[in-house]
């Protein structure tokens, strides 16, 4: 079993990759540790993820960490807070502006967050993976609460 939270979440990240580019698409992944086991979930919405975060929370999980693709786009510093307020469930995904990822974040029972998105880039059959960005300690999405 990987020993650092960062080796767990590059672990969920690889295991993504690899169905990504065997299959085409990953269902999003839930997983945490509790009691000196792993318990995992392949989640089919956005209320069952919440649901599965919501589990290992609850148990005081010593990580938990989720894995899922969806899109993104990018917006000048200005402009982010505005157009962000602005943005319904979808949008993004409907812009021709879009990028698909891979996101995975993680957080431990000691407060420590790390939070990385892949750029999925699709050419000829090939999958490829682009490092995003990495942020730790401060990250929005599923895991923030």
């Amino acid at each position: 079993m990987p020993e650092s939270i960062e080796e767990i979440l590059e672990e969920y990240l690889e295991l993504a990759k690899e169905i990504i580019r065997e299959r085409g698409d990953v269902s999003p992944i839930v997983a945490f540790f509790v009691d000196g086991r792993v318990v995992e979930a392949v989640c089919g919405s956005r209320e069952s993820i919440r649901r599965a975060i919501d589990l290992g929370n609850f148990l005081e999980a010593e990580w938990l960490v989720v894995v899922f693709t969806g899109w993104m786009k990018k917006f000048e510093k200005e402009e982010a807070k505005e157009k962000i307020e602005e943005y319904k469930y979808g949008d993004i995904a409907r812009s021709p502006e879009k990028k698909e990822v891979l996101v995975g974040q993680i957080k431990s029972k000691d407060g420590k967050r790390i939070s990385r998105i892949l750029t999925i880039r699709r050419e000829k059959g090939e999958v490829e993976f682009e490092e995003e960005y990495t942020k730790i300690d401060n990250f929005d999405g599923y895991l923030s609460v």
